[in-house]
């Protein structure tokens, strides 16, 4: 897969994503765009506007990440391929743990905490408590976001994301959230536009 536009949206800012994403379907075609990588949901709301302006009858697979309510919604109605998610629960409690170390004083490197390392542009080897990163998709809702208790599925499934379903040909229901995918179907989806 090649990846054919390439944009450093300015903070972003969803409204520049919509502007690059208007940029790219000029650029290459909305028929030409097989699928594309944004490096957070509100851009991907951002990107799917401006592929529904231009008239897409079919959405490319658009993936976004941090597994916002609205992001949730679209993975529901078919408008977004995924999102990723990290256990926000995971993340805050892990991030108090540190904090506490540290004003008590204790190294966290060597307090079990932090067993992994990450390299930022500046500095190598960087203490990091990592969290698993799933891939948010309409199949694993009810066992990441309903589960860890992030959102209920009243939150998710409300009327307007059932006729945004129904509109975009998606076979969600509410019933349906969490369900397993037929065995056999992996879906894929490349990191491009």
């Amino acid at each position: 897969m090649n990846i054919v536009k390439q944009y450093d949206t300015k903070e972003w800012k969803p409204a520049i994503a919509k502007a690059n994403m208007k940029k790219a379907i000029q650029a290459v075609g909305l028929n030409n765009i097989a699928a594309v990588y944004s490096a957070n949901d509100g851009m991907a709301g951002a990107v799917i506007e401006a592929l529904e302006e231009a008239g897409a009858t079919k959405m490319p697979p658009v993936t976004g990440q941090d597994a916002n309510l609205d992001a949730v919604q679209r993975v529901v109605s078919g408008e977004q391929y995924m999102t990723v998610y990290k256990s926000f629960l995971l993340e805050a409690t892990n991030a108090a743990k540190i904090a506490v170390a540290k004003v008590q004083g204790r190294a966290i490197e060597f307090a079990a905490l932090t067993r992994e390392t990450v390299d930022s542009p500046t500095q190598k080897n960087v203490p990091a408590m990592l969290v698993p990163v799933v891939a948010l998709t309409k199949d694993n809702i009810k066992e990441t976001v309903i589960t860890d208790g992030v959102y209920t599925v009243k939150d998710i499934c409300t009327p307007s994301t059932r006729r945004t379903a129904r509109r975009s040909g998606s076979t969600s229901r509410p019933r349906s959230v969490g369900r397993r995918p037929p065995s056999g179907s992996v879906p894929a989806w490349p990191s491009s536009v």
